[in-house]
C-alpha cells in the first residue's frame, strides 16, 4: 500500500516539474543545449520508480471512468518513454535528442503534464478485503 501512495504522489510531482521545465523552455530560462545532465538523471530515476506502478497496480486502481483509466494509460507509457529517452541522453551525453520536440509540445505539455500530475495524485486503490 505504502508503494502505491507513494508512487502515485511522486509521479505527480513529476509530471508538476515537468509542466515547470517546459514552461521555462517557453519564456526563455532553458534552452535544450542548456538542460543539466542531473536533470535527465532525476526524471530517468523517479521515472524508473513510478512507470512500472501503473503496470503493477493497474488492476487495483479504482477508475472513476473510462477517461481516468484511459489517461493512466498514456501516462504509463509517457513514463516509460521518458525512461529510455532520459537514459539515451545520460549515456551519450548529448541533449540533441530533444531538438525533436518543437516549441508548441512545450506549449501542450504544460497543460497536459498538469493534468496529468492531477490524475496522478487522485488516483485511488480499490478497498481489499483483509487489508
Amino acid at each position: 500500500m505504502w508503494y502505491f501512495k507513494s508512487f502515485t504522489k511522486i509521479a505527480a510531482i513529476l509530471f508538476l516539474s515537468g509542466a515547470v521545465i517546459h514552461f521555462s523552455r517557453i519564456a526563455g530560462i532553458i534552452t535544450p543545449p542548456a538542460v543539466p545532465i542531473w536533470i535527465s538523471w532525476h526524471i530517468m530515476i523517479l521515472s524508473l520508480y513510478c512507470g512500472p506502478g501503473f503496470t503493477i497496480f493497474r488492476s487495483r486502481i479504482s477508475f472513476r471512468n473510462a477517461l481516468e483509466r484511459t489517461v493512466t494509460i498514456v501516462i504509463a507509457v509517457i513514463l516509460i518513454a521518458s525512461i529510455i529517452l532520459h537514459f539515451y541522453r545520460i549515456i551519450t551525453g548529448s541533449t540533441e535528442v530533444f531538438r525533436f520536440f518543437p516549441m508548441w509540445y512545450s506549449y501542450a505539455s504544460v497543460v497536459i503534464m498538469t493534468g496529468f500530475s492531477v490524475v496522478c495524485y487522485r488516483l485511488k486503490l480499490k478497498p481489499v478485503p483483509g487489508e
